[in-house]
């Protein structure tokens, strides 16, 4: 469905604007998650003293610190994808371009508009 609203334009580039803050959220979240788990390890391994449990604390660590990463490459991939569309979106905005809507596009703007 072609639109060509100014208007209905804006509003979908305000929805991509506010998914991508969303997803900007989460990874500061995640960011924040791995540093306290950081800092807790790290207090408990002053702690430690015999050599089995330094390795539990490294093996622990190790599996940590890869869950987390995995955790933020996801995040972080998700986040880039928002960011071409709404490099793409604003692009058609400047140039006054159509812009083509899916269904669920159509959806998320109806509910603003009913909003308001």
């Amino acid at each position: 469905m072609k639109v060509y609203s100014q208007q209905l334009l804006q509003m979908h580039l305000l929805l991509e604007i506010n998914e991508l803050q969303v997803q900007i959220q989460e990874i500061k979240e995640l960011m924040t998650k791995c540093h306290i788990k950081n800092e807790s390890v790290q207090k408990r391994r002053i702690t430690r003293w015999t050599e089995e449990e330094d390795q539990l604390l490294i093996d622990q660590m190790h599996a940590a610190g890869t869950q987390n990463y995995k955790q933020i490459q996801i995040v972080t991939k998700s986040a880039s994808q928002v960011y071409f569309r709404l490099r793409y979106l604003k692009n058609v905005f400047l140039q006054n371009k159509e812009l083509y809507l899916n269904k669920t596009d159509l959806g998320k703007l109806k509910d603003i508009f009913s909003l308001q």
